[in-house]
């Protein structure tokens, strides 16, 4: 397992959600201060048994599509238990989980995320990594990352709320756009959020 300094700023699940993450990753369980959950590292979950021993404290714990397809649901189960009791931060899934296993979680406490389909769990685990190592980096190339993506939006012309959301969920904040005369053209929120849309935009 390897082990290095953070950088100076700690980094919750929220930020790696925001910094490092495809924006479509959704937070499937957890209390409510998950996002606020404090990482120290990413642990890659190599083999189906002993995850106790493969994850330490503060970890997030990333467990590829290979390794889940070995577990049984009844034996899943059983490893969010474990994985909740080695108190990591959360578990990073590639595919959907049941109902039962997610009630376990909650139950837990244990956040669990799920990157979108076709996610590389190489190049997620590379840039979690790489935003714990090393914030400000990670932080300039999701900036330009989301330049690109709103230079695509505008050339599709998908529209000013589209592109609103996108910025809502990459930066975890109420977006709101405004003219020169400060009439709102758009208003978002990011996904999960409770704030009153509608009381912003009067």
């Amino acid at each position: 397992m390897s082990s290095f300094k953070l950088s100076p700023e700690e980094v919750n699940i929220g930020d790696i959600l925001r910094l490092a993450l495809p924006l479509k990753t959704v937070v499937l369980c957890g209390d409510g201060g998950a996002q606020r959950r404090r990482v120290q590292w990413v642990t890659m979950l190599t083999a189906s048994e002993e995850l106790a021993d493969q994850a330490r404290d503060g970890d997030l714990a990333v467990m590829p599509p290979t390794v889940q397809h070995q577990l049984s649901e009844a034996v899943f189960r059983k490893q969010i238990m474990t994985l909740a009791d080695s108190h990591v931060s959360g578990l990073l899934l590639f595919e959907d989980v049941s109902d039962e296993a997610t009630a376990v979680a909650s139950e837990a406490k244990l956040p669990i995320l799920i990157a979108p389909e076709g996610t590389s769990v190489r190049d997620v685990h590379r840039s979690i990594a790489a935003l714990l190592v090393d914030r400000q980096t990670a932080t300039r190339e999701r900036g330009m990352q989301l330049y690109r993506k709103l230079s695509e939006m505008s050339r599709e012309g998908q529209g000013l709320a589209a592109m609103t959301d996108v910025m809502a969920n990459l930066t975890g904040k109420a977006i709101i756009i405004q003219d020169k005369r400060l009439e709102i053209q758009a208003v978002s929120r990011p996904t999960g959020s409770m704030v009153d849309i509608e009381a912003m935009a009067e």
